[in-house]
């Protein structure tokens, strides 16, 4: 049910060429792929999406997951025994009731299975971008969902006094119909609008990447000059999903908040006893004429699915001022030390 035997071989290499970092992999499944491979499986890049992405965004990247899909898979697989059938029924259950709408049929059911994330100097953050089959139940179903989250985050996480952590806002900004969760750190936020589906950390980046106007193929991210570049020296295929980071201008951010970042990741190590290494870096000026656009691509065919990247050096997309992945990375030490 998890298609996992129909894998037949992974190879990955990795190494420097032309003073760049790349590596290349091979995943060996023939088609038609199931299970857990179709709900990863490369898929043409939505022109929808595409043209909601800002030519001068810093770092994007364009993924494929079929969330819908996973659950069916899971759901297959657990038919194994009664047990494991009833314990995912159970818990599939307890999601619905906590957020108000089947949680197949409602809250996965409408989303679409190619999602966009990118940052721009105007953007405001990182936005998240999916083209739902239905966008209105989408929009619905989105809406009930932040809400239970809300009264489910407040019930485990109030204090005595029973004070909300969390508090629901909902209102219209520069014609977009935002929903937040508002918190002292963060106001997670979404909306939907055109038929697209728009998701930030805050408000102010969902509001524009919403109103941005829609940017046509001949100048498209595709289409800018660092990405041509960048993706002529990959050499993928018929790419079907990739990330992009323009390693020339996030390093000057990258340089400015990194002693800052590198201190939160000392301090959490220690919380548990573990040091995280110092990283000394060569001054900007020294490092701009060699930070070239880093860059992954990932195809597929009636053989398996592909995929390669390039970069300066490795981990440059996390240390060069790329916040998606440094968000990924500080997510992932916090793992770690935990």
């Amino acid at each position: 049910a998890l298609g996992i035997t129909d894998v037949k071989t992974f190879a990955m290499t990795a190494g420097f060429d032309n003073g760049n970092w790349m590596t290349a992999a091979m995943l060996e499944a023939p088609g038609p792929r199931k299970g857990l491979l179709a709900v990863i499986e490369p898929k043409p890049l939505d022109p929808a999406l595409l043209a909601r992405i800002p030519a001068s965004a810093t770092s994007v990247s364009v993924t494929n997951f079929d969330a819908a899909l996973l659950f069916d898979t899971i759901a297959a697989a657990m038919k194994a025994t009664p047990e494991s059938d009833d314990v995912f029924h159970k818990a599939a259950g307890l999601a619905t009731l906590g957020l108000g709408r089947n949680f197949r049929r409602q809250i996965l059911g409408p989303l679409g299975s190619q999602w966009v994330t990118y940052t721009d100097a105007d953007s405001h953050g990182i936005v998240l971008l999916n083209h739902p089959n239905n966008a209105d139940d989408a929009s619905d179903s989105m809406v009930s969902a932040a809400f239970g989250l809300i009264n489910l985050a407040n019930s485990q996480l109030s204090g005595p006094h029973k004070k909300p952590v969390v508090n629901a806002d909902q209102k219209r900004v520069k014609g977009v119909e935002l929903t937040s969760a508002v918190t002292t750190v963060a106001s997670p936020s979404f909306a939907v609008k055109n038929k697209i589906l728009y998701m930030g950390l805050m408000p102010d980046a969902v509001v524009a990447a919403a109103n941005l106007p829609g940017v046509e193929g001949d100048h498209d991210i595709l289409h800018s000059d660092a990405f041509m570049a960048a993706a002529k020296r990959v050499g993928a295929g018929d790419m079907l999903s990739f990330e992009f980071c323009d390693v020339q201008r996030t390093a000057p951010d990258a340089y400015k908040n990194f002693p800052a970042e590198s201190t939160q990741l000392h301090d959490l190590f220690k919380q548990f006893d573990l040091e995280f290494p110092t990283i000394e870096f060569p001054p900007l000026d020294q490092m701009q004429g060699h930070l070239s656009p880093a860059f992954s691509a990932s195809w597929s065919d009636a053989n398996g699915i592909y995929f390669k990247s390039v970069s300066p050096f490795p981990g440059c997309s996390v240390l060069m001022g790329d916040p998606q992945k440094l968000l990924v990375g500080l997510s992932t030490a916090t793992g770690i030390a935990e």
